[in-house]
Parts: structure tokens; sequence; C-alpha cells
């Protein structure tokens, strides 16, 4: 299992949805950092709409878990029943801590 983490520039957690994300942290299922992946469908750079899980996929092929701040219910919908990936909102902006939170549970 892998968990992508949508994030800003900055590395923090991306506050938007998260299809919309400019760049995803991946992580193994221990929550050790393995590589980054910069969102190739980021609207702001694309015509592609945040609301396209699919899209996501094909570009994080093997991730089972998305953690960011918002999934829109239809995307969380499409997300565990089409795909088969688990969505996680976080309160937290460290990816480190989401990863934490998620791993432990807390959600």
């Amino acid at each position: 299992m892998k968990i992508a983490v949508a994030v800003n520039g900055k590395g923090k957690i991306f506050g938007g949805h998260f299809g919309s994300a400019p760049k995803y942290l991946i992580f193994n299922n221990s929550g050790k950092f393995l590589n980054e992946i910069e969102n190739s469908h980021d609207p702001k750079k694309t015509k592609v709409h945040h609301d396209n899980p699919k899209l996501i996929k094909e570009l994080l092929n093997d991730i089972s878990v998305f953690i960011g701040k918002h999934f829109g219910e239809k995307s969380k919908e499409k997300l565990i029943n089409k795909l088969r990936i688990t969505p996680f909102d976080t309160k937290f902006t460290e990816p480190e801590k989401a990863i934490e939170e998620y791993l432990n549970g807390n959600g």
C-alpha cells in the first residue's frame, strides 16, 4: 500500500480539492517518504476539472490512499466504489502528521 498526500508548493497539505493539488508526496504503508510527484493535471495549468479522479488515479497509479483537506462527496464515492481508493480528510497542515493520523486510525 502506498499513500499520496496532496501538498501545495511549500510542502504543506493543500487546502483545496485533492485533484487540484500542485504536488503529491508519496509514502509507504509505514509512513516512510518515498518520492514527490507533480500534478500534470493541475487545473491552474490545464483545463482539467478536479472532479475527475480517474485522471489522478492514472497519475498515481499504485496508490491505495489519498490524503487531503477536501474531497467532494461525488469524488469520494467514485474513489471508493469505482477505483478502490480510500480518501482521507485531514485537519493537519503537515504531511507527516496527516500520515501519522491515518496510520493510527484517528480519522
